[in-house]
Order: structure tokens, then sequence, then C-alpha cells
């Protein structure tokens, strides 16, 4: 189950029946979860932005005694898991979202690698008059390629290992784990605007420049219209976050969809 779970998540792919069904099940097999299961479970329920706490108090009470049996990754995982649950729910029993300092290191172990493409925007926004801080680590751990820390606006340059190819249409769709940590950037104050690198292939510099343009004035715009309510900009052509409950579905899901599930998943394992 936490196998599965965690690989419909991290293709971005709103499996709504899958996801009712562990969290129902859950409840009658917590004792069978390994450390690692549940990890990978309470990520992936975050991740997708469930709106129901009862499985993230369910899971991080039965997970808060075997802290010692996860390693790294599934810390990093857990120290986002928490950031969500503190974000959705201030009140909420979670016994991660108290000690967070000590899963952070965990998900701030990487180095950062910037790439030449985020390297070349940068330098083309400098021109453009947007100062920025290259490479901004947020009081979080959130890593930011360019912001601007005292507005909380960034840009995000989002290279192939952001996105997975629909198996069906051949379209770029963005993976659950840059959408979920979009999401979490948000509901943490911070206005961010993506450029990917296929809208820069193939552009002129002219053409370049205008696409900047653009996306800062998105931006702004996230920045006038962010109400009580989070939202990204992406290209239309995306998947944007996903938000699950159960109250929230239909009784059905249509084969087309689930059809195109499959795609995504075996496109996410896969390729």
């Amino acid at each position: 189950m936490a196998n599965t779970v965690w690989a419909f998540a991290t293709a971005g792919v709103a499996a709504q029946l899958l996801f009712e069904a562990i969290a129902a099940e859950a409840q009658n097999r917590v004792t069978d979860f390994n450390a690692q299961d549940m990890a990978n479970t309470v990520w992936a329920f975050a991740c997708v932005g469930w709106t129901g706490s009862a499985i993230f108090q369910l899971l991080g009470s039965a997970l808060a005694a075997r802290l010692d049996d996860l390693d790294v990754k599934d810390k990093s995982q857990l120290y986002q898991a928490a950031l969500y649950v503190r974000a959705q729910w201030p009140e909420l029993d979670f016994p991660f979202t108290a000690d967070l300092e000590s899963l952070r290191a965990a998900y701030t172990r990487h180095e950062q690698k910037p790439s030449t493409l985020q390297r070349g925007v940068s330098a083309m926004l400098q021109e453009l008059g947007w100062n920025h801080t290259f490479e901004y680590v947020t009081e979080e751990g959130f890593s930011l390629d360019l912001a601007e820390p005292d507005s909380k606006r960034a840009i995000e340059v989002d290279g192939p290992p952001h996105y997975l190819k629909d198996a069906a249409s051949g379209e770029y769709v963005v993976n659950g784990t840059t959408q979920f940590k979009s999401r979490l950037l948000c509901s943490y104050g911070w206005q961010v605007s993506h450029v990917a690198f296929f809208e820069l292939d193939g552009k002129t510099e002219p053409e370049r420049r205008e696409l900047l343009v653009s996306k800062l004035a998105e931006i702004e715009a996230q920045a006038e219209a962010l109400v009580g309510k989070c939202r990204t900009s992406r290209s239309s052509s995306l998947t944007t976050g996903l938000k699950l409950s159960a109250a929230s579905f239909s009784s059905r899901s249509s084969p087309r969809s689930e059809r195109r599930a499959a795609g995504l998943t075996r496109t996410a394992l896969f390729k």
C-alpha cells in the first residue's frame, strides 16, 4: 500500500478512490506498517494535499516512537509532511510539528548545484532590474533558485527533473514533488513563478526577456490576488496542485481519468 500511494503522489496523479481506500484501510493495518511505510504514506497524503486530518494523526502517533528507524530520506519526507500539517491544522496533535528542527537538517542536507540555465535566467532578470538573491534558503528550509526575501517573491527555474511526460499526449506535466513544494511555499507566504526549461528552448534573447517580464508580472498578480488562499503560477498546459479529500470526491472516477493516471504513473516509474 505504501509504495503504491507514494508512486501516485510522486507522479502527481489524483487517484481519489485509491487514496480513500488506503486512508480507510490504514485504520486497521497501521500496526503492519514499518517505519518507512508510515513515512512514505504520510508524505504521500501531504503531497497530494489531503484535507482530512485523521490519517496524519493516526500515522504520526504510530511513527513518533520509531523515529530512529528512519533514514535521512524518510526524515526529509516527514519534515515536509509536518510543514504541511502545521500550515493546515496549527492546533492538530501531530508529534513532529513541535520539533521540526530535528528533521530540518535531513531536508536541507543536499548541496545546491545551480544549472547553467538558472544562472542565465538570473543574469537576465538582473538586467531587467529585478534584484534578487541567488539560491536563497527560507526559514523553513525551502531552497529557492531566485528570491526577493523581503517581499517573499521568487522565481524557480525548473529543469527536466521537475517534469514527467504524459505517455498519451506527450505534454510535460509537473511532477507531484514539485507541486507539493509550490503549495508549501504558498502556505508559508511566498509568491512563486516558475520558468520551465521548455519555455525557453529555441527562443531568441528578446523572446526570453519578454517571457521573464511576464513571469515578474505573474508574481505581482499573485500578490494582489492572494486573499486567504494559495495560488501558484504555472503554464496553462501543466497540471496544478491537487486537493484531495473524501468529501470533495464524486462517487465515481471516469475510465478515461483512470487510464490517464496509469499512463502518468508508468512514465514516472520507468522513464
